[in-house]
C-alpha cells in the first residue's frame, strides 16, 4: 500500500516490480519508520522505530536516506 500511494499512476505490474525490487533488497530508514506508522498504533510503532534505529547504531545493514 505504501508503494502504490507513492505512485497512484503506476499500474498494478509496475507496483508489483516495485515492491519485489524492494523485497530483494534494503529499505531506507524512513521507509521502514512509514511501514510501522502503517502498521501498528502509535505505542507500538513507536517502540519499533526505537529498535530500527538502536540497530543502525549498532550497525546493522539498513540503508539510510
Amino acid at each position: 500500500m505504501l508503494i502504490k500511494s507513492r505512485f497512484p499512476y503506476k499500474n498494478k505490474s509496475e507496483v508489483n516490480q516495485l515492491l519485489e525490487d524492494k523485497l530483494a533488497g534494503y529499505i531506507s530508514e524512513e521507509e521502514g519508520r512509514e511501514i510501522a506508522r502503517y502498521m501498528y498504533s502509535k505505542e507500538d510503532s513507536d517502540v519499533i522505530i526505537r529498535q530500527m534505529k538502536s540497530e543502525l547504531t549498532s550497525g546493522a545493514h539498513i540503508s539510510q536516506e
